[in-house]
């Protein structure tokens, strides 16, 4: 199966201006340390280890958040007793209520998550100070990105597709209505099925699928950073070293 992640973090960044970690069960934390590199983010350390302390607030979680790849995905409803038209189902039979989930083009995506809480780092520019004084001695890489909020999903549904022609099965839970299915729903009334051949699928609670970043910047503060994209480009790179070690070094001198 090809790699599904640099698609699935580009797709997601372009549609919804977030950062996504791949594979989505990997667990984030505030002051988590990564670097973009070849598409995906690296776990590199964590501020914690550089004895750097971070404060944070959290939100309630109450939120839903939904997202799909444009044109190239859709839900079709499987009523308990009938079978769609034009579907075959390998795991659901014909007294099971469910929905299937089609993909017609490759890195296709489909992410439904409820009951979303955010959790935010709130001491940033004590952080930025650290950070300064490290990069000074020559123990931090400005490629490094800090992981700034962390958005939990008590449930998520997060299916991806390296097929450009394969469906996912999911069956509905006890006493759900199937007439309307919205994506929203994924998350809350549906449990895996079948998967399809060519596809990852992560269904699960208490997952960390999505955060912000901050990488120091020019200035010897942090700023909003995340992957590249042809559109709008958060990593910033028309600094070079030499002019960060000029704007920083005032900084620097007083480590």
């Amino acid at each position: 199966m090809a790699d599904l992640g640099p698609a699935y973090i580009r797709q997601i960044w372009d549609d919804k201006r977030i950062n996504a970690i791949y594979p989505p069960g990997e667990a984030l934390y505030l002051g988590d340390v990564y670097e973009y590199e070849r598409g995906v983010y690296r776990f590199r350390s964590t501020l914690g280890s550089r004895g750097i302390p971070v404060k944070s607030r959290r939100s309630q979680g109450n939120l839903t958040w939904t997202s799909k790849s444009k044109n190239s995905s859709k839900i079709v409803t499987k009523v308990a007793g009938k079978l769609p038209k034009g579907v075959v189902t390998s795991a659901l039979g014909k007294a099971d209520a469910g929905a299937i989930v089609q993909f017609t083009d490759s890195n296709a995506y489909v992410v439904s998550l409820s009951k979303v809480s955010v959790k935010q780092v709130t001491n940033l520019d004590a952080i930025a100070e650290h950070l300064a004084k490290l990069w000074w001695s020559n123990r931090w890489d400005t490629k490094y990105l800090i992981v700034s909020e962390v958005w939990q999903a008590d449930s998520a549904t997060i299916l991806t597709s390296s097929s450009d022609s394969s469906q996912v099965e999911l069956k509905a839970k006890a006493n759900v209505q199937t007439a309307r299915v919205s994506i929203a729903d994924l998350s809350t009334k549906f449990t895996l099925a079948d998967e399809g051949a060519s596809s990852d699928h992560f269904v699960a609670t208490e997952l960390t699928p999505l955060f912000r970043a901050h990488k120091l910047g020019p200035s010897g503060h942090l700023e909003a950073a995340g992957r590249r994209s042809s559109a709008f480009d958060f990593l910033v790179e028309s600094e070079t070293d030499a002019d960060m070690s000029v704007e920083l070094a005032e900084i620097g001198a007083q480590a």
